[in-house]
């Protein structure tokens, strides 16, 4: 509740994806969705990362910096090192880190990633958030 309350109000999307790049054109199609979603929903929607590197780290990098809500979601003591967003302490490790990923948002685009990215897809989708795999990445 309290990391809810620090991201504000909003539907809460979150970016899933590897920690490296398996097909070589989704690193472009990470790209463009962050510009995209960045520039559509501005501050009407929070966008969220866990912090990691590939997919999270390149969509984080791409958002546009005017208007757009990003927060990046990191264990305590912990920074991102992104050049974008601002990081919020969510839990003590990364494994409570992402329970506190799997609850939060409303919408989880997922782009690549193997059973870890799919077990954080599936508790999310149990929950009932929207659950967005871009397949055609090998996702």
């Amino acid at each position: 509740r309290r990391v809810a309350a620090e991201l504000g109000a909003g539907p809460k999307v979150c970016i899933l994806g590897g920690t490296t790049f398996n097909d070589p054109t989704s690193e472009a199609l990470v790209q463009s969705l962050a510009q995209l979603l960045s520039q559509r929903l501005g501050e009407a929607a929070c966008l969220v990362t866990g912090g990691m590197d590939g997919v999270q780290r390149t969509f984080a990098r791409h958002c546009g910096e005017d208007g757009c809500r990003l927060f990046n979601l990191m264990p305590l003591g912990q920074a991102s090192g992104y050049e974008r967003g601002r990081d919020v302490c969510a839990g003590r490790d990364l494994e409570e880190r992402k329970e506190v990923f799997g609850l939060l948002g409303d919408v989880y685009i997922t782009v690549e990633g193997g059973p870890g990215v799919a077990h954080e897809a599936r508790a999310a989708a149990s929950r009932g958030a929207i659950v967005v795999p871009l397949r055609r990445t090998g996702g």
